[in-house]
């Protein structure tokens, strides 16, 4: 029969350590996968990408570098390019930046219970806000929730 305090220390061990491997696993050395739904109109696609892109010129600086964005056809890609461009970027989609500073920039753009979630991350941060879709666009429904990694 084995020991019960063996048994308990063991049981202890492993709930102390399996927290700590599952984040070992996750890493932040890559950033997620881009995705967007295509059904989100142009209009709130082009205001949610300006609103967030002034607010990541707000962490990261004015053109700092080469934004690098997923090669993906949704409307909130081409949105959010030309946001970033418009805020004094260069943006690249889908290769690489070339010579200089480069930041590759994913997003996430969902929908749920009538409000659209959106988050841009970087490697060191992630931007995340909701918004209601509107007859002429979208209007924010949260604060920025800001997170910064490293």
């Amino acid at each position: 029969m084995p020991d019960r305090n063996a048994l308990a220390r063991l049981a202890t061990v492993a709930c102390l350590v399996l927290p700590i491997a599952a984040c070992q696993t996750f890493g932040t050395a890559s950033l997620i996968a881009s995705s967007a739904p295509t059904e989100l109109s142009s209009a709130s696609a082009g205001t949610i990408a300006r609103d967030l892109a002034s607010k990541l010129v707000e962490h990261i600086g004015p053109g700092t570098g080469t934004i690098l964005l997923a090669s993906t056809e949704a409307p909130f890609a081409s949105a959010l390019e030309s946001a970033l461009r418009a805020k004094g970027y260069a943006v690249t989609r889908g290769g690489s930046a070339g010579e200089g500073a480069s930041i590759p920039l994913a997003y996430v753009v969902d929908r749920g219970d009538g409000e659209i979630l959106v988050r841009l991350s970087t490697k060191t941060l992630d931007l995340t806000r909701t918004y209601r879709e509107t007859p002429t666009g979208a209007v924010p429904s949260s604060p920025v929730s800001i997170m910064r990694r490293g």
